[in-house]
C-alpha cells in the first residue's frame, strides 16, 4: 500500500476546506493605527531584533540581492526587511507605531504603496499582510507597477484550514483580521490575471518543529518532519507564491 507524503496529505485536505471567508463591513487597516494598531503590535511582542523576525526572514534568503532596491509590504516593525541583503530598503506600513520604529532600520517608510514611484523596486517582500487588505487585486496591481521590469515578489499568507484550527471552524471577533485565505492555487491564479508570471507556488509548515525540530539542521529531512508535525496539530500552515513581471510589462 502506497502513502501519502505528510506535505501531499496536509494539500489534499485543504482542497477539502473553503478557500475564501466573507468580506466585513470594517476595514481592515482601522485595526494597526492609532491606540489599535501600538496595542496590536505591543501584545505580538514585533521587535525588529527579535528571533521571531529573523526566523521570518529566513523565508527570503536568497530572493534579495546586495545591490537592488526591496520593499516589504506591511513591514512592521522592520525586522525582517533589516535581515534580508539590499542596497536600500523601502517599508510599506499602516500602522505609524510600527513605522516609527521600522525608520530607524530602514531607508524609508511609507503609509501606502502610492508613495512608491513606478517601476523603481526590484524585489518585493511580504509576510502575512495580503490577507488583511480589503482589496487584494489593488494591491497586486501596485506591486506590478512599482516593480521594475523583470522585478519580482514573494508573498507569504497564511494557510488556515479549518478543521484542524476551531478558532476558524465559526465567525468571532478577533484581532486578526483576516478577510481572506489563500491556497496556492487561488493566489497563484490571482498573480497571474495581474500580469505576473507565477516561478513558484507551495505550502509550507508554519511551525519551526518545536524543541525536536531545533535538533536538526535547517533543510534536513528531520527538521522538515518534525514542521510538519507541529504543524498538522497546530494546523498553522503557509501558503507562498514568488512571482516575476514579465520584461516586456
Amino acid at each position: 500500500m502506497k502513502f501519502l507524503s505528510l506535505s501531499q496529505s496536509a494539500i489534499v485536505l485543504l482542497a477539502l476546506w473553503p478557500e475564501r471567508r466573507k468580506g466585513c463591513s470594517m476595514k481592515a487597516q482601522d485595526l494597526y493605527v492609532g491606540e489599535k494598531g501600538a496595542h496590536y503590535f505591543e501584545q505580538r511582542a514585533q521587535n525588529r531584533s527579535s528571533e521571531t523576525q529573523r526566523r521570518r526572514a529566513r523565508y527570503f534568503e536568497g530572493f534579495t540581492k546586495h545591490d537592488q532596491v526591496v520593499l516589504d509590504f506591511g513591514c512592521g516593525t522592520g525586522g525582517v526587511l533589516a535581515c534580508l541583503d539590499a542596497e536600500r530598503r523601502l517599508g510599506v506600513e499602516v500602522s505609524e507605531y510600527a513605522a516609527r520604529e521600522a525608520r530607524e532600520v530602514l531607508d524609508a517608510v511609507f503609509g501606502d504603496l502610492s508613495a512608491v514611484g513606478d517601476g523603481t523596486v526590484d524585489r518585493i517582500v511580504t509576510y502575512h499582510a495580503l490577507e488583511h487588505v480589503d482589496s487584494p487585486s489593488r494591491i497586486l496591481a501596485e506591486f506590478h507597477r512599482v516593480l521594475k521590469p523583470g522585478g519580482a515578489v514573494r508573498i507569504f499568507v497564511p494557510c488556515e484550514m479549518p478543521l484542524l484550527l476551531r478558532s476558524h471552524r465559526a465567525w468571532k471577533a478577533n484581532d486578526d483580521m483576516h478577510l481572506h485565505s489563500w491556497t496556492p492555487l487561488t493566489l497563484g491564479n490571482l498573480l497571474s490575471v495581474s500580469g505576473f508570471e507565477v516561478e513558484r507556488a507551495e505550502i509550507l509548515p508554519g511551525s519551526g518543529g518545536g524543541r525536536l525540530g531545533a535538533m536538526f539542521g535547517e533543510g534536513s529531512k528531520g527538521k522538515t518532519l518534525f514542521s510538519y508535525l507541529k504543524s498538522l496539530r497546530s494546523g498553522q500552515f503557509h501558503t507562498t507564491v514568488t512571482a516575476r513581471k514579465k520584461a516586456g510589462s
